[in-house]
C-alpha cells in the first residue's frame, strides 16, 4: 500500500510509513469516512526522538514530493523552537501541533 519513505534534513530524518491507522485507530475500510494514514517518526543523529512518532493527516495516496516538503517543514520548526543538541530530546509540542497540518491531496 505505502513503501517507507526516508528524508533527511541534516542531523534529523522524518520516515514515514503505513502501519494501519486511520482517523480513529485503526483504519477501518468498511467506513466510508475513515482513511489509511502516515505515521511520521523523527529521529536525529540516528536516534528516535522521545515521543517523536505520531500518526498525521497525510494519506497514503500523499505524493512523495509533499512528504519531503513537510519533512523539511517539521525539521525547520523544531530547529526555530530549539532542541537538545546532545540528544533526541526537543519540544514535543511541534511535532503534535505539526501532525494537523493538512495536504493538497484530498481524502483517497
Amino acid at each position: 500500500m505505502f513503501t517507507p519513505y526516508k528524508v533527511q534534513v541534516g542531523d534529523f530524518a522524518v520516515e514515514w510509513e503505513y502501519i494501519g491507522e486511520g482517523y480513529w485507530g485503526e483504519y477501518n475500510p468498511e467506513e466510508p469516512e475513515d482513511a489509511p494514514l502516515l505515521r511520521a517518526s523523527l529521529s536525529y543523529k540516528g536516534e528516535d526522538c522521545n515521543d517523536g512518532s505520531y500518526c498525521t493527516l497525510a494519506f497514503v495516496t500523499t505524493p512523495l514530493a509533499e512528504l519531503k516538503l513537510a519533512a523539511e517543514e517539521l525539521v525547520c520548526a523544531v530547529k526555530v523552537i530549539g532542541h537538545d543538541r546532545d540528544g533526541p530530546e526537543f519540544n514535543r509540542r511541534v511535532m503534535e501541533l505539526w501532525t494537523w497540518r493538512t495536504y493538497d491531496k484530498g481524502h483517497p
